[in-house]
């Protein structure tokens, strides 16, 4: 295609006024074009009209992309597609932060094998899945050094049906429970045990308890709440009573009794009634 005839320009924002107004298909001539490489507009000045360009004219060769900052790189591969054309990795290597690379995938799909290598930040490879879906499995091994880009992993597993979940994904979250509801919901139920155990703060614990054992926790996660006496005698009545004394174990129990509240705090004065009435054991 013959290129569009225009004239000279001294400032790219002029060349950008002409196109709007003309509106080619094509790019201009290498004399119209020169303006970009000789303004002495700010580079970010430049860069933004390069991209207004690109919209009107597609891809813009070597010369002129290689003056489209690394902000703007997406911007005008996303232009680019849209008129036909596709990601060069020639751009898209010189696209540094690795969330960034990652977000190219919004607009063009999945990337080269070259460029998506680059991506091994956990929070990259979750943003890369975030657009792609399940990633290949030598970015899940990366992933797993990081629970939370992990669990928003797991969350889009379950959107592309992708169940049961690896057990190194689910192994990564030992010990780091604060996603435990949320991932047993998914999970439809219990929790593997490993994860299960790991269990550690009182709240969790507590809310895992009623919701998705409706009974007792291993006797190591019931500990874990002798650091909160009202989620332990929330415990105690929601849990443990059932039908007959909500007296603790001996461990929460004297964490509860021994509270240095307890004679302030209503919910304990209760407890301790509860179990005198109903216990066989002093309180």
């Amino acid at each position: 295609m013959s290129t569009i005839v225009a004239p000279k320009f001294r400032t790219t924002a002029r060349l950008c006024q002409w196109v709007r107004r003309n509106k080619p298909q094509a790019r201009l001539s290498s004399e119209s074009e020169r303006c970009f490489l000789k303004s002495k507009e700010s580079p970010e000045r430049i860069s933004s009209n390069l991209l207004a360009y690109a919209s009107h004219v597609g891809e813009l060769g070597d010369e002129l992309e290689s003056l489209v900052l690394e902000n703007d790189i997406h911007g005008y591969v996303s232009r680019v597609v849209r008129r036909g054309g596709s990601a060069k990795e020639s751009v898209l290597g010189r696209i540094t932060n690795q969330i960034r690379l990652s977000g190219v995938a919004s607009s063009v799909g999945r990337l080269p094998a070259s460029q998506e290598a680059r991506i091994t930040e956990p929070p990259a490879i979750l943003n890369y899945a975030q657009h792609i879906g399940p990633v290949p499995e030598t970015m899940e091994n990366l992933l797993v050094s990081c629970p939370d880009s992990t669990f928003g992993y797991l969350e889009i597993l379950v959107r592309h049906g992708r169940e049961p979940f690896p057990e190194k994904l689910l192994r990564a979250l030992v010990g780091h429970d604060k996603n435990f509801i949320k991932l047993a919901s998914r999970m439809g139920g219990r929790l593997p045990p490993y994860l299960e155990e790991s269990i550690s703060t009182p709240m969790v614990a507590l809310d895992y308890a009623r919701r998705f054992l409706k009974g007792r926790l291993p006797e190591k996660v019931e500990c874990v709440m002798a650091s909160d006496v009202e989620v332990a005698v929330s415990y105690a009545f929601d849990v443990v009573r059932a039908y007959a004394s909500p007296r603790l174990p001996d461990v929460l129990h004297n964490a509860v009794v021994m509270s240095p509240s307890g004679t302030d705090n209503s919910m304990i004065r209760q407890y301790i009634r509860e179990v005198e009435r109903t216990s066989k054991e002093p309180a």
